[in-house]
């Protein structure tokens, strides 16, 4: 019937209006990113190390300009047989969950040409290697959000000022903090336990995985909230952490940084 064709040439192109602009996306990371560097190879050799590959993974193979570019051809013509981009780059991860979500990807039923055990480790580079530029369209993205909410609450108090509440939410996709609670976090750490070296290491460790440390050292915490709105962040793009590991960070970063 001409009424199934038509329905799924209509799909077809549904597809690749949400497909383009996430495979623009891309493009432009690779074009502007600098992920081929020397310094950017090295930072990546160090998080392939902390990604939880399998031990006879290449890790010194992985980490060169020929096997991103292989692990970049994996994830356009491959991984985009049964997703398009958008799901894959909607947010950052971290290094050991770029490699859970591959795996998980690469197990399922596919149509095409499946993903083999090499091609799930050069693509699982490559998302390593791009991590920092999603970090960075993140951040931007979650600023023009703010920017558009900051414009709608201001449109709210003009309109309608005996309506809106004393206190305005900024950004309505951030956590909401209660100060009661981020004081009750700071101070939940044993004072016996607590060892400031030790604390830095995991800091440094555990914020490694994802984005350079002079991101947190250019715009650091500037209050308790902001501590645990920053690790809210972590969290969400896929950080797994223990609850005592929040807490040790947390006070590292207030101390640090908030009251040093």
């Amino acid at each position: 019937m001409p009424y199934i064709g038509t329905g799924l040439l209509i799909c077809t192109y549904l597809l690749i209006g949400l497909s383009v602009p996430f495979t623009l996306r891309e493009s432009a990371l690779r074009v502007k990113s600098n992920i081929f560097s020397d310094a950017s190879l090295q930072r990546t050799h160090t998080r392939l190390e902390m990604a939880g590959l399998p031990p006879d993974a290449p890790l010194d193979e992985l980490a060169t300009r020929r096997k991103l570019r292989e692990g970049q051809d994996v994830l356009l013509k491959k991984c985009v047989q049964c997703h398009d981009l958008r799901t894959i780059l909607a947010r950052p991860r971290t290094p050991p969950d770029w490699v859970r979500t591959v795996d998980r990807m690469a197990i399922k039923p596919m149509i095409g040409e499946p993903i083999t055990l090499e091609d799930q480790w050069t693509v699982s580079a490559y998302l390593i290697a791009i991590t920092p530029e999603l970090q960075v369209s993140a951040k931007e993205q979650r600023k023009q959000r703010m920017q558009a909410s900051q414009a709608q609450n201001a449109l709210a108090v003009l309109t309608n000022p005996d309506e809106v509440a004393d206190e305005v939410i900024v950004n309505p996709d951030e956590v909401v903090v209660d100060p009661d609670e981020v004081e009750e976090t700071g101070a939940t750490s044993a004072e016996d336990v607590y060892d400031p070296e030790v604390a830095r290491e995991l800091f440094e460790i555990t914020c490694s995985l994802c984005h350079d440390l002079s991101d947190v050292d250019n715009v650091p915490p500037t209050s308790e909230a902001e501590t645990t709105e920053l690790i809210a962040r972590m969290i969400d793009n896929g950080l797994f952490l223990e609850e005592e590991d929040i807490k040790i960070i947390a006070r590292y970063l207030n101390e640090t940084y908030v009251n040093p």
